[in-house]
């Protein structure tokens, strides 16, 4: 139930269960329409390619950057975007679909040094291994052409590279650390813009950018100052009310300003007519009048916060005053009889532990050790850690136990791959 936005699943239910689950998956958030629009003309920019030193103009910018509280929906923005993407690559003669490398930064391996780098190019040199063998070896001869052993740098930082960069350079180890500083900037621009074609994008998008060392803030500055990247656009979303004024990430983003153009994007609650508009949807009614008494309830205990308003929605469903009726065949909610103010948490953590608790035994197991690695789940160690009935589980019982907890809105799954994230960090705080 619940599902995070436009996660692709597999689901082994039969036809009725799924009319049991609230799918918010297909569900455009209202209200976003401006801030997709922007995402797409930044995209487009992009992919076109000018020379940014003579084309550069106001409004021209391959790189946004997204602010708001916690829960606003500044990821489930980018999810959005990505899906639309995708929708227009698998349409005939569509483009193809660009690069990925993402990652989400744990607030408790924030401060490790370039912990957001390692993390978004593991990710990606993962997905390139399992799913495009193809585009690996163009990437690794192209790496080769522009670097050659100079390139072995990057995995001193990232280890999974070397998936991509078969070589050692002895001078990594030897000079002085700030030369080797200057010497990772200036690689790691040209491997960002080998793998950066026109016939394949890279979109790299960094989330709570607000907990981010300050090593990987040294190399997405350099990214963002190398006016001759082309095809490549930056995401970056961070929570404007946990970082300071003249904090490190601002200062590093000042700094890229002077050098191009970054559209601001500002992420707020939804208004209560939107949240309306998003409970109609999800629950699959044509009148918006219908849904409205119950809006009303979910809004008070959430001012419109979009991970909280969908928690407390659920949380309606598992305690029976939210249900799908065969009789009617329609979503029912009864908000009569005894107050609800007892029945609903205030604290959206509290909300999200009484899901976990509601899971399957073995998939809690599962989701309690997830929570103490870091935001990215590494599937194989899962596995090698897993124990449930005295064994270890194979990876054949983890993944469909995994795909479940996507379904269910507790993890988010990039497409295809099999690479997992906790859907935000108020699940895996729950499941610590």
């Amino acid at each position: 139930m619940g599902g995070d936005i436009y996660d692709d699943y597999s689901d082994n239910d039969d036809e009725a269960s799924v009319d049991d689950r609230l799918d918010f998956g297909r569900c455009k958030v209202p209200g976003r329409e401006e801030q997709i629009e922007s995402l797409h003309q930044i995209y487009d920019y992009a992919c076109r390619g000018f020379d940014r030193r003579i084309s550069l103009g106001a409004g021209e910018s391959s790189v946004a950057i997204i602010d708001g509280g916690s829960g606003t929906g500044k990821s489930t923005l980018i999810k959005q975007f990505q899906h639309e993407l995708l929708e227009k690559s698998q349409q005939a003669g569509g483009p193809c679909m660009p690069f990925s490398i993402e990652g989400k930064i744990d607030e408790l391996v924030g401060a490790d040094p370039f912990s957001a780098i390692v993390e978004a190019f593991t990710g990606f040199g993962e997905d390139i291994v399992q799913r495009d063998t193809q585009e690996l070896e163009r990437i690794r001869s192209c790496v080769q052409k522009q670097l050659g052993v100079e390139a072995a740098i990057l995995t001193t930082v990232v280890p999974m590279l070397k998936v991509m960069i078969d070589c050692e350079d002895e001078s990594v180890r030897n000079g002085s650390r700030e030369n080797a500083m200057n010497k990772l900037k200036y690689i790691f621009q040209i491997f960002v813009g080998a793998i950066s074609t026109e016939e394949r994008p890279v979109i790299m998008f960094l989330d709570d950018l607000q907990w981010c060392d300050s090593g990987s803030l040294d190399l997405i500055l350099s990214l963002l100052s190398d006016l001759d990247m082309r095809y490549f656009m930056f995401i970056g979303c961070y929570r404007s009310d946990e970082v300071e004024p003249d904090g490190e990430l601002l200062r590093c983003l000042e700094a890229a300003t002077t050098i191009q153009p970054i559209a601001r994007l500002e992420m707020n609650n939804l208004p209560k007519d939107k949240l309306n508009l998003l409970l109609c949807n999800a629950l699959q009614r044509e009148e918006e009048d219908d849904t409205m008494a119950l809006t009303e309830v979910i809004y008070k205990k959430t001012s419109g916060n979009l991970f909280h308003s969908i928690q407390v929605l659920e949380e309606l469903q598992r305690k029976k005053r939210l249900s799908f009726s065969r009789l009617t065949f329609q979503w029912e909610w009864d908000l009569e009889g005894n107050s609800l103010d007892h029945l609903l948490s205030e604290d959206v953590v509290e909300t999200v532990m009484g899901k976990i608790s509601n899971a399957h035994p073995d998939l809690q197991r599962v989701l309690i050790l997830a929570a103490y690695t870091r935001s990215g789940i590494d599937v194989d160690t899962l596995s090698q850690l897993t124990v449930i009935n005295g064994r270890l589980i194979s990876l054949d019982e983890l993944l469909p136990m995994l795909d479940k907890a996507v379904a269910d809105g507790l993890l988010a799954n990039i497409m295809g791959s099999r690479i997992y994230s906790f859907g935000h960090d108020r699940i895996q705080e729950a499941g610590e």
